[in-house]
């Protein structure tokens, strides 16, 4: 006799909420030529070319965009709200 059948699902669903929202996603910025806003921007290979639309695809808090050397124009203002952690990767 089963005593609390909606135990195992509502413990499933919390499972899969968490581990949807804690999945990081890390995107690469770079000024390099072949960097595109067109890329994916979700490898060194094939970087977005600004920060803004690394900010913009930016979903979550666990997410990281990573910045290669170079100089970026930027018009997001970013800050205490960014959804996302910056990491310079360049001198």
């Amino acid at each position: 006799m089963k005593r609390f059948p909606w135990a195992k699902a509502a413990f499933s669903c919390a499972f899969a909420l968490v581990s949807a929202t804690a999945a990081a996603t890390d995107y690469y910025v770079s000024a390099a030529s072949g960097a595109s806003d067109e890329n994916d921007g979700l490898s060194a290979e094939s970087p977005f070319a600004t920060i803004d639309k690394a900010i913009a695809s930016a979903a979550n808090a666990t997410d990281v965009i990573h910045v290669a050397a170079g100089t970026y124009a930027t018009t997001t203002q970013w800050g205490p709200n960014l959804k996302a952690k910056l990491i310079g990767t360049g001198a």
